[in-house]
């Protein structure tokens, strides 16, 4: 394997701001994603040469992330256009209500 990705970087010191304890637990989360993939795609695919699979795992561990935005950005959107129409359709009752009252 790569020896930079062998490498762990040490927990932020006591006092240090909040920011770099959850880029730290960020970074730990995907070095140990890429640790994963790198070892499956070594078991399986890679078996000839284990380079490949740590710069296969990589780019693997970036498009993973990229994939689930992307899902939910359109699920949000196909949300979007049914509670639309959710509320159209209860504005709509609502007149509807108000006039059949006035009416009737």
């Amino acid at each position: 394997m790569n020896e930079s990705l062998n490498s762990t970087i040490p927990p932020p010191k006591v006092g240090e701001n909040t920011f770099v304890s959850m880029a730290h637990v960020v970074y730990q989360a995907y070095y140990f994603l890429v640790q994963l993939i790198a070892h499956v795609l070594q078991a399986t695919l890679f078996q000839q040469d284990p380079a490949l699979a740590t710069q296969y795992a990589t780019l693997i561990s970036w498009l993973i992330p990229l994939t689930a935005i992307y899902l939910i950005l359109v699920f949000a959107t196909s949300l979007k256009k049914v509670i639309g129409y959710a509320i159209a359709a209860g504005w709509g009752f609502i007149l509807l209500m108000l006039i059949l009252s006035k009416v009737g």
